[in-house]
């Protein structure tokens, strides 16, 4: 069975504009299923699905993300191929249409043929050098203002003077609420192989430069197949969103992966990662209200688990087998007192073979 999970990130989502982002998952969730019908990529499959995520303005991805202190846009991206559990993040990108593909392509590459005198390809790229690496196998930039979108310019703008006058805390006009929303999706393909992806216009009034947990190793996305002698090999994915400066601190998303590889039951082994190391972490000790969230699969024989977690206001979540006749979208909440030192959990577990009618008598 193919599968395709989706987020568009854990923050605020207006109750007004949910059904927007049910038709958004959906989109992407169906995306993401034909370029697994057709080519059978997990690796394609997950960049192609963010990269819908990225073209909507309705995320803090790609087309419409946050804006920098000084008002411009620059992305960070991360996916992961937990076959050859090669990985690729890019961070401070500026005209780059969708981040999400240079990282497919650096992912390829390393896994491609060896280069001559040795010379290693990158895992990470920052700043102009993203666009240049692309440029040369053939990626187009665009001008990083395409990526600005009114919305965003009045969100610039409301937060700039909130900030200048002292505020505490950088808010979102349609939410009132403080802006995360990094976007991600995790993808199966037909013989169980895993992959997973995120990507992030970064926090509102971030200093240029400055680079989120969607670009690093083991933060912002996880895939792997673990190997067991006793239940069999299961394969495992995350894709986390948040505040980078405090995912960073605790590789969240290998943390809950390792979790799960290691319990019975995901939404246990996620709840205690949430709670002990992110909620309780000594890492984060000084940070008053701990903001993420992570959507977790697990695919085993005949089975498969998908787990999501926030500690934020909402969570919203689609998902897509090839024995499901349409995508399904799960709209999570947290009461607004445990917004933040709280985790809410959820599960879903879904045979990956349709089970057979039972014949007349």
């Amino acid at each position: 069975m193919s599968f395709v999970c989706v987020h568009v990130g854990a923050g605020f989502h207006a109750p007004r504009r949910v059904e927007e982002y049910r038709r958004l998952c959906t989109e992407a969730c169906k995306k993401g299923m034909q370029v697994l019908e057709e080519a059978d990529d997990p690796v394609a499959a997950v960049a192609h699905t963010v990269s819908v995520l990225e073209d909507s303005p309705l995320t803090n991805a790609g087309l419409g993300s946050n804006l920098t202190i000084e008002g411009t846009v620059e992305c960070d991206a991360g996916l992961m191929d937990g076959q050859s559990l090669t990985f690729a993040g890019v961070g401070a990108v500026s005209g780059s249409k969708n981040p999400v593909q240079v990282c497919k392509l650096m992912v390829d590459l390393q896994k491609g043929n060896e280069q001559p005198m040795g010379k290693k390809l990158p895992s990470l790229l920052v700043g102009p050098g993203v666009n240049r690496f692309a440029a040369r196998h053939g990626l187009d930039s665009i001008h990083p203002s395409q990526l600005i979108t009114e919305h965003a310019l009045k969100d610039h703008k409301k937060a700039l003077k909130a900030f200048t006058q002292g505020a505490k805390e950088v808010t979102n006009s349609s939410s009132n609420h403080t802006a995360l929303d990094t976007v991600g999706a995790i993808c199966i393909d037909s013989t169980g192989n895993v992959t997973s992806a995120v990507s992030s216009g970064g926090i509102l009034l971030k200093d240029p430069g400055r680079v989120g947990h969607a670009s690093c190793f083991g933060c912002g996305c996880w895939a792997q197949t673990y190997r067991s002698t006793d239940d069999g090999d299961c394969s495992i994915a995350a894709s986390v969103s948040g505040c980078g400066e405090d995912l960073m601190r605790v590789s969240l998303a290998k943390c809950c992966c390792d979790a799960v590889a290691s319990l019975e039951d995901p939404s246990v082994a996620i709840a205690k990662v949430f709670r002990e190391q992110f909620l309780e972490s000594v890492f984060l000790k000084n940070v008053s209200h701990k903001l993420g969230g992570a959507v977790v699969v697990k695919s085993t024989e005949g089975l498969l688990e998908l787990t999501l977690a926030h500690t934020t206001h909402s969570f919203i979540v689609g998902y897509h087998s090839s024995i499901q006749d349409s995508p399904k979208v799960i709209v999570s909440r947290c009461p607004e007192e445990k917004v933040g030192v709280s985790v809410t959990v959820q599960g879903k577990l879904m045979r990956t073979a349709k089970r057979r009618k039972k014949s007349g008598t």
